[in-house]
């Protein structure tokens, strides 16, 4: 059953990332099509420079993907789901809360940081039609950033389904299908932010 989960969040990630695929491509021609017809273009492709909390950003994107793990394995632990069978408690979900609320706080100042990032460049001038550079800064890190939120939705839920849902099997589901979501996302920005390094 768990498998069947998984394909279908592999997927939705699939799907998911080949609309950032567009993205990148779609701004890869633009960029092409500003450099062959110089005066037809509607954004100046105008370099700035990015904010340094990126890197903060990303280092904690980076952590929670461990911490996500850490949160997902007490559920699959054959000792501590055998003691709840027993009637000894739920031991997994108790293991699993500190690194489920961890990832979640991670999540909050992964955002926190990318408002930082999308204020400070606001106060040095660039916005969003201040260059096809800055247009697409801004695009792909505010949909990621939605991404990461929903993500934060998915981490309180399992927060909720570890106390809410008697059957394992679903507090197994739903914390594995967090996890892979999440650590997808994680795995994703580091891409993106690959990408905004030395693609803009």
């Amino acid at each position: 059953m768990i498998s069947s989960y998984r394909l279908t969040l592999l997927f939705a990630l699939s799907v998911d990332l080949m609309f950032f695929l567009v993205m990148v491509g779609t701004f890869m021609a633009g960029r092409g099509i500003q450099q062959a017809y110089p005066g037809h273009t509607l954004l100046p492709d105008k370099a700035f420079a990015l904010p340094p909390i990126l890197w903060i950003n990303t280092a904690l994107l980076l952590l929670s993907i461990i911490t996500m793990e850490k949160a997902r394995q007490p559920l699959f632990s054959e000792i501590e789901v055998m003691e709840e069978w027993l009637g000894m408690g739920r031991p997994a979900a108790r293991r699993s809360l500190p690194w489920l609320t961890l990832t979640c706080m991670l999540g909050l100042l992964f955002l926190a940081g990318q408002w930082m990032a999308w204020t400070q460049l606001k106060a040095e001038g660039v916005r969003y039609a201040t260059s096809i550079n800055s247009h697409f800064f801004f695009l792909l890190t505010e949909t990621e950033s939605l991404h990461i939120g929903l993500g934060i939705t998915a981490l309180a839920c399992s927060v909720a389904g570890l106390f809410l849902l008697r059957k394992v099997l679903w507090r197994q589901i739903l914390i594995d299908c967090t996890a892979w979501y999440w650590q997808a996302m994680g795995v994703l920005w580091l891409g993106l932010f690959a990408f905004l390094v030395f693609g803009l």
